[in-house]
């Protein structure tokens, strides 16, 4: 065997364990405490959370601006002294120009909720403030760890992703479980989380921080990035838009249980989360360079662990669930059970999604996201009238597989004109 062979796919394997293990302790942390949660957490509260937190898919979009994206897609075409232009504004732009975009999407969510969603019984203000100003402090951590992740030091993201694991922890513990603040103590540990790690980030750019902006650069990383924000925001048909809709449909209690089956399909997904971030930069550098027969392979490990995850989590699904809500949630089982499958064809896009941006072609996600969601309102209205939650979990599985079908037949569109016009 080449030794270059050898030790490129060692490097892969250590940097997999890196950042399962960056992924695993802090959620296994959280299903620790997941039973003391539960039982000072009421429906009501998880209605709270739930709701609050369905508006993550248009929130992190316009707040982020999805500038690492921008960084992503340039760092492997640039020489060194240009990505340290393209950090420093990233850095600046995610302080000023993010602050700004927060407070409009506060503003925005609450002329929603009270002109438009009037007759909610769920309480909006601390809630949204807390929640809304938590992605904006954790945007400059999130790029520093997307920092680490497109350089390949595995160990020290697993450091820093450990570190703020273990902080969110004892937070949640702190303001939940011994102060007894419910849901308020929930949003008020995350966003407490996010400012520690705002502060520790902001030393460590220090250097960026101040100085004149490059405003090339920053005009060219909105004019890449406003389509991937647009196309983000446009993802809330998919995982936000059932939600909110479900909040209308009534029945608070239902509306917890639901949430909390959300939340455990999301927790069972932590090996292929690890795996995708692992192979990110290989997707990213695979597909610049054209090397389809690495990309098929990447995508096809993917896939096998996903398959298998998810299997194994229908079947220990009632045990699980019973055991991490000391009892009290069982009825969530179906909800997370349903959900859970919509993560075989979230990986599918989420992949198909990095190889398009990697090819440039940021407005093919936009058009994408904007076809999908014009889809998605008439398909949660119908499974939502019909069949009320279950249709809104089986709802999830079958926006994704429209999602891969409008991303690829774009994809392979744009190609194919690219190619004939390279031809002619």
């Amino acid at each position: 065997m080449n030794i270059g062979i050898f030790f490129s796919r060692k490097k892969i394997l250590v940097d997999t364990l890196y950042y399962l293990l960056a992924s695993v302790i802090p959620s296994l942390l959280l299903l620790v405490i997941n039973p003391f949660l539960a039982k000072e957490l009421s429906p009501k509260d998880y209605a709270i959370i739930g709701y609050i937190s369905s508006f993550a898919s248009i929130v992190t979009p316009i707040v982020t601006f999805m500038l690492m994206r921008y960084y992503f897609s340039n760092y492997f075409r640039v020489d060194t002294g240009q990505q340290d232009l393209i950090r420093r504004t990233m850095i600046q732009t995610l302080i000023v120009f993010s602050f700004l975009l927060s407070i409009l999407v506060i503003i925005g969510i609450s002329i929603y909720h009270y002109y438009f969603n009037s007759s909610s019984t769920i309480p909006l203000y601390p809630y949204v403030l807390l929640y809304v100003l938590s992605i904006w402090l954790g945007a400059i951590f999130t790029f520093q760890l997307s920092e680490y992740r497109i350089q390949r030091l595995s160990k020290k993201y697993f450091c820093l992703s450990i570190s703020n694991g273990i902080v969110k922890v004892l937070m949640l513990f702190s303001f939940v479980v011994l102060l007894g603040f419910g849901a308020l103590g929930y949003e008020l540990a995350v966003f407490l989380t996010a400012l520690v790690y705002f502060i520790f980030s902001l030393y460590r750019y220090r250097n960026l921080v101040f100085g004149k902006i490059n405003k090339q650069i920053l005009f060219e990383s909105l004019n890449f990035c406003w389509p991937i924000a647009l196309a983000g925001c446009l993802e809330f048909f998919s995982h936000g838009l059932g939600r909110v809709m479900l909040e209308r449909v009534g029945n608070d209690i239902e509306y917890g249980y639901y949430s909390v089956g959300n939340q455990f399909s999301i927790y069972m997904n932590l090996i292929t989360t690890a795996l995708f971030m692992a192979f990110n930069p290989d997707i990213y550098e695979n597909t610049v360079q054209g090397n389809n027969g690495k990309l098929l392979k990447i995508l096809t490990i993917l896939l096998v662990v996903e398959s298998i995850t998810v299997f194994l989590f229908i079947l220990l699904a009632p045990y699980i669930i019973n055991l991490l809500t000391a009892g009290r949630y069982v009825f969530s089982v179906r909800y997370a059970q349903i959900l859970s499958l919509s993560q075989i064809f979230i990986l599918i896009f989420n992949y198909i999604n990095d190889v398009t941006i990697a090819y440039g072609y940021t407005k093919i996600i936009m058009w994408t996201k904007i076809i999908v969601g014009l889809l998605s309102i008439m398909i949660l209205q119908f499974l939502i009238n019909k069949y009320s939650y279950i249709g809104a979990a089986w709802g999830q599985s079958i926006i994704y597989i429209f999602y891969i079908i409008i991303n690829l037949g774009l994809l392979f569109t744009m190609k194919y004109k690219r190619s004939n016009v390279n031809f002619k």
